[in-house]
């Protein structure tokens, strides 16, 4: 008997039991990040991010003052920044019993007038890695999910592969790697003791979206997308409150994307000889109700998780880090609560309370402000005032002094100073003393630093994988000859097969001090007379002079017209002096033939070569 069009397909017991296995593990997650508080201080550390860091007000104490001054935002904000102020560069090394020159890729320079030249594998490889940076804008990416680290604990990133993608022009191609950031609160782990993402038995994403969107993505995964229903709003995990509102005429569900990686056994010829090889092959499904919308099993060659980890502060034993608002919460509510004393003091005092007799006074027609209060006066009639002030007590005078205390505390906790939080340095110092500066600021965060950097390398490692599973058509990349001449080369997979490479990142300095130490540097060389004004610009970073490029191709502009210009002058000479000699030889009746010219060419032209004209 056919089928009726839209009929529920028949759910096999496989496919219901991965579902419920699926279900229970994300539960599992869920129940144990609940019994960590790790929601409720999520929920907390966000809302002091985005300066909410007052309870709700209630009739009692509505007028009291609620200032925030948002150090941990500002601490936050001052390491990232530190952080990312110079972007980590993704590059590539051969691994062992591999040479960087096993083989040359021709370069077609952009400039007609430049010669063609080769580029090495790595080189290649670097310019890959930059041209996916670039479209994914990570330098972007890089902040926020250091941020996100920095606030709740951990940053995550996801890489995938985008077949909707397409390129067009000379190097036409169709997908792409796509990089993006998921929030923690979303993101589960199978071990949570285990800090090394890789070694994770299973990983579990979650994600609510419109019904609709579902259906059209997964319909040609599974025909039975068409009986899905809406799932009810979550309310144990949900972090943050603005999770808490969507579109009234939207029907949302809950998805579950799960990996997990399984040993497979396979055999391969190695040299004539059959071998058993262990390979790691990565499982990916997408979860909702009982049904498996999607379900591909070893769809990244590589055997790595597509996610990179970064936790702010590592804990022992433990996948979740600990985050910089962690250390900063107390204080931060503790210095609101003493501004809140000193405003309630200052409209108090600005604004006191007025004790009046209602019977003499009529209190509509009383000028009360926010700060004061009216208070019904008691006392027998004929003694006191109708009305009269009521004058608060001194603030102690210890509160100004102790939160000053206790927001220096907080920075020389964090390890912000001076030198770091981009307070420029006394102009007396020289460059070998702010050059202290600078590291003795980088002192605590470096170990932040390296974990990033860390991530950023693990991030290569995918992205390679992705490149030499995907990259299968032949993809031109822009590269640069050795004169910083621009060039295009092609990515061939054939040429990449047989090499293994480590990704690397280039470990650039993080703070703007370095570039003001190198420019003051090549300013002293320029006066002792060691470098030119030409090597000067040459040497000196676009980051302290964003023109020095132009300005450079201005200056071997001028060069070349100085140098024409010279070619022309000397030409001239020569033929001047040609002529002048011929009208001489003539005047003396010798004879000028072309035996004689030839030979006259061939003198001006050792004299030249000699004299290096």
């Amino acid at each position: 008997m056919a089928k009726k069009e839209g009929a529920l397909e028949v759910v096999s017991p496989e496919e219901k039991k991965l579902a419920t296995k699926i279900h229970n593990r994300h539960l599992s997650s869920d129940t144990f990040r609940q019994s960590q508080g790790l929601y409720e201080a999520w929920k907390e550390y966000q809302k002091f991010w985005d300066a909410d860091q007052w309870a709700e007000p209630t009739p009692e104490n509505m007028d009291y003052p609620r200032p925030v001054t948002n150090h941990t935002a500002e601490i936050i904000e001052m390491k990232v920044a530190g952080l990312t102020y110079e972007p980590p560069k993704i590059y590539f090394e051969p691994k062992k019993g591999f040479l960087k020159n096993d083989f040359k890729i021709k370069a077609e320079p952009v400039d007609k007038d430049v010669e063609p030249f080769n580029v090495t594998p790595v080189e290649l490889l670097a310019a890959a890695a930059e041209d996916v940076w670039e479209q994914n804008d990570m330098d972007q990416k890089t902040e926020d999910f250091s941020r996100s680290s920095g606030l709740l604990c951990n940053g995550i990133l996801y890489s995938y592969w985008d077949n909707s993608i397409i390129g067009y022009g000379q190097g036409r191609y169709i997908g792409e790697i796509r990089t993006v950031e998921i929030d923690i609160s979303d993101f589960h782990v199978g071990d949570p003791t285990e800090r090394d993402i890789q070694k994770q038995p299973y990983v579990i994403v979650t994600e609510r979206v419109p019904l609709e969107q579902v259906k059209n993505d997964y319909r040609k995964f599974n025909k039975n997308v068409d009986h899905l229903k809406p799932s009810p709003k979550r309310s144990t995990s949900v972090v943050y409150n603005y999770e808490t509102t969507e579109q009234t005429d939207t029907e949302y569900i809950d998805l579950i994307h799960y990996w997990e990686k399984e040993e497979v056994k396979e055999n391969i010829d190695y040299d004539g000889v059959n071998v058993t090889r262990r390979h790691i092959a990565v499982n990916y499904y997408v979860v909702s109700d009982d049904f498996v919308l999607r379900e591909e099993k070893d769809n990244i060659k590589s055997g790595l998780y597509p996610f990179v980890n970064f936790p702010w502060y590592p804990r022992r034993k433990s996948f979740y880090g600990k985050p910089e608002t962690k250390d900063l919460i107390a204080n931060q509510k503790e210095l609101n609560n003493l501004q809140g004393i000193a405003l309630l003091g200052a409209h108090k005092t600005g604004l006191p309370n007025i004790m009046v007799k209602s019977d003499f006074v009529k209190i509509n027609d009383l000028a009360i402000g926010p700060g004061g209060d009216i208070i019904e006066d008691t006392s027998p009639p004929g003694s006191g005032w109708a009305a009269d002030y009521m004058q608060p007590p001194n603030i102690a005078s210890y509160i100004p002094l102790l939160k000053e205390s206790m927001a220096q505390g907080m920075r020389d906790v964090s390890g912000v100073h001076e030198a770091w939080s981009g307070k420029a340095p006394s102009s007396r110092l020289n460059a070998s003393a702010i050059m202290a500066l600078q590291e003795a600021a980088g002192v605590r965060i470096r170990g932040i630093q390296r974990r990033l950097f860390s991530a950023i390398r693990d991030l290569g490692k995918i992205w390679l994988g992705y490149m030499k599973q995907y990259y299968t058509e032949d993809r031109v990349f822009k590269v640069y000859s050795p004169e910083n001449k621009e060039a295009l080369a092609w990515f061939k997979a054939e040429d990449f097969k047989k090499m293994d490479f480590e990704a690397k990142v280039a470990m650039q300095s993080a703070s703007p001090y370095s570039k003001t130490v190198i420019a003051s540097t090549l300013e002293n060389m320029v006066k002792i007379g060691v470098i030119d004004a030409e090597m000067y610009l040459q040497m000196l970073p676009p980051e302290v002079f964003p023109k020095v490029l132009d300005l450079l191709e201005l200056v071997e502009k001028r060069n070349e017209e100085q140098q024409q210009m010279a070619l022309e002058q000397q030409k001239q000479i020569v033929a001047e002096m040609v002529n002048k000699t011929i009208s001489e030889a003539e005047s003396k009746g010798v004879p000028v033939d072309v035996q004689a010219l030839e030979k006259m060419k061939s003198m001006i032209q050792k004299t030249a070569k000699k004299e290096d004209v």
